[in-house]
């Protein structure tokens, strides 16, 4: 019998299931804002400035019974879907002593800001309590690596345990299920039927723009239902080739849109190289936790390629490449101009018979982890062939500027609330409160409503037609539907942006239903 269908049968008879009864996380660390908290603001500061079991608070004083630990990241797509499942839960299972604590550990840089997190909890209506693990602390402690991710915890013969722990955005009724099984034998509850809910697999694909230009479902290390981040070096059993002198050295892969435009140089400047293939090896990850364990590359390099120069010294990626070549007068600008506007495309194939293609076209800016447009002419051009037959759904993840009318006091504000992770001072707890009202210890601060501009994205599609999309806040927005065209659903569209108005992150690609935006 597997260990699934044990926790059936056991949530079936009503008993506590103990999966495990490791050393909980109970204290609260380097998690200083706050929303929604399940007690009043004094007995809050105290439990996290003098890092008291929190725990004790909710079992002991009040009342609770069970405690769902999650952790998400609010544009984080797995992540959207198991909102409903926990106001759902939360709703039906707060009177019978359910208490939810949730960890939000950002994903993107712009998830970082509590303005963001508050206004996302305002739309969605979020009543239980969300604090911001900005630092990981909680992250780490809970040993996490999955979005999203819950725990069920239990105080059995005077001990704090794991009763249940889920992972990925499916499979919620059997978690359900679970919370009744505990609080029938802690409170009044009387168990019901638990329909079966979230269960259904999408096709999907999440495309990553920037300097990362990654896409989940396209390599290994990102499931179909929650995107790991490997904090271990990961064993590699072929050998690595390691930096000669005598020629440049470089480390990427075939579908790197930035590995290929570096070797498209090199060889219109007919130079001398190597270039290894990472993924003919064990993958990136692996060869890179190998380059680290063998003191060639530093811990913080996290992109590809990776580059060293003739005499073996580690350079650094593609800007730092172009950069010493063009130091050494190896090229010209105008070679590394013309060969980034001879490919601005990528190719993908996600879950085996499905690809998308996307394409940059005008002048663009790149990050790390998105892109942004320089002038009115920008586009991105995306073109997507699913066989399968069922609509599909567009979203993208993008974060839009600041108001210019209320910059200077908006960044006063946010650098008020921003000092604790910032400059890692730890004696001061931020609460956020309805009303746009922000209460510390020294008082309140309110701020307006009103903090990002109004940007648009013109969205066209194949038939020519055109729509207009607001962006009001940074995060996950719909963009489009394809309908069924049978056997196969494909599609081309282009999305339009004024200059210098917004970043864009991901591009998600869905059959899942336009449920939540």
């Amino acid at each position: 019998m597997s260990f699934l269908d044990q926790l059936k049968k056991k949530a079936t008879k009503l008993e506590t299931v103990v999966v495990e009864e490791k050393q909980l996380a109970s204290h609260i660390e380097n998690t200083y804002f706050w929303y929604n908290t399940p007690v009043d603001y004094a007995t809050w500061e105290k439990i996290i400035s003098n890092s008291q079991n929190v725990f004790d608070e909710l079992f002991e004083s009040c009342g609770t019974k069970l405690v769902l630990v999650d952790f998400f990241a609010y544009s984080c797509t797995n992540c959207i879907r198991t909102i409903p499942v926990l106001k759902k839960l939360y709703c039906q299972y707060k009177q019978y002593g359910l208490e939810i604590l949730a960890y939000h550990r950002p994903e993107f840089e712009f998830e970082r800001n509590p303005i963001n997190i508050y206004q996302w909890i305002e739309r969605e209506s979020i009543d239980y309590p969300v604090g911001l693990d900005n630092e990981d602390a909680m992250w780490n402690n809970w040993n996490v690596e999955f979005w999203p991710q819950h725990f069920l915890i239990v105080k059995e013969d005077g001990k704090y345990k794991i009763a249940y722990q889920h992972f990925g955005d499916r499979g919620h009724s059997e978690m359900e299920r679970m919370v009744q099984t505990i609080l029938c034998k802690t409170s009044n509850l009387e168990r019901a039927t638990v329909d079966q809910y979230n269960h259904e697999d999408y096709h999907d694909v999440e495309i990553f723009l920037g300097k990362h230009h990654q896409a989940k479902n396209e390599k290994t290390g990102c499931g179909e239902s929650a995107c790991s981040v490997h904090k271990e070096p990961l064993y590699i059993d072929e050998p690595v080739p390691v930096p000669t002198s005598g020629k440049i050295f470089i480390y990427g892969t075939n579908w790197c849109f930035f590995c290929r435009q570096t070797k498209a140089i090199l060889d219109k400047e007919e130079m001398d190289y190597t270039f290894i293939n990472m993924d003919k090896l064990t993958g990136p990850s692996s060869v890179r936790n190998f380059l680290i364990k063998k003191k060639l590359l530093p811990h913080e390099h996290e992109t590809i390629p990776i580059v060293f120069d003739e005499e073996g010294n580690f350079l650094g990626g593609y800007s730092e490449l172009v950069q010493f070549l063009l130091e050494r007068g190896d090229t010209t600008p105008s070679v590394v101009n013309s060969i980034k506007q001879q490919e601005t495309g990528k190719f993908i194939r996600y879950q085996k018979e499905h690809s998308a293609t996307i394409r940059l076209e005008g002048l663009w800016s790149t990050s790390d982890e998105n892109i942004y447009p320089l002038d009115d002419d920008c586009t991105l051009v995306v073109s997507f062939n699913m066989k399968i037959d069922s609509d599909v759904y567009v979203y993208v993840v993008v974060e839009n500027i600041v108001e210019e009318s209320i910059e200077e006091q908006y960044l006063e504000i946010y650098d008020t609330l921003n000092v604790n992770y910032v400059n890692y001072i730890t004696d001061q707890v931020v609460l956020f409160k309805n009303d746009w009202i922000v209460e510390t210890k020294e008082g309140e601060l309110d701020f307006p409503q009103q903090v990002f501009r109004d940007t648009q994205i013109t969205v066209q599609l194949e038939n020519g037609s055109e729509h207009v999309v607001d962006i009001p806040y940074p995060g996950r927005h719909f963009i489009t539907c394809f309908e069924n065209k049978g056997e196969q659903s494909s599609g081309e569209f282009v999305l339009r942006f004024q200059a210098e108005s917004i970043k864009l992150y991901t591009i998600y690609i869905t059959t899942e239903p336009n449920s939540t935006q």
